[in-house]
């Protein structure tokens, strides 16, 4: 499994140019007054991120672990 990606952590983190132009996942740095620094994804801006760690990497931790996201009213899903 991947674990998905803040929006704040992938710019300040991950993104080569910090979000500051459209990098192929986020084309803006979520919005100055923190509203949308927890966000997984935001339609036209943010497409989400997914990374390996070590939390997840069932090669190396015994006990690894999987994420479960929540996903919006109206978008289908097979999840019971």
């Amino acid at each position: 499994f991947k674990r998905p990606t803040t929006w704040k952590y992938y710019c300040n983190s991950i993104s080569p140019n910090n979000c500051t132009s459209d990098d192929g996942v986020a084309t803006r740095p979520p919005a100055a007054d923190g509203s949308e620094d927890g966000s997984y994804f935001s339609s036209g801006s943010y497409t989400g991120f997914f990374r390996r760690t070590e939390k997840n990497d069932c090669d190396i931790t015994e006990n690894c672990t999987g994420h479960f996201m929540d996903y919006p009213c109206g978008w289908s899903s097979y999840v019971k």
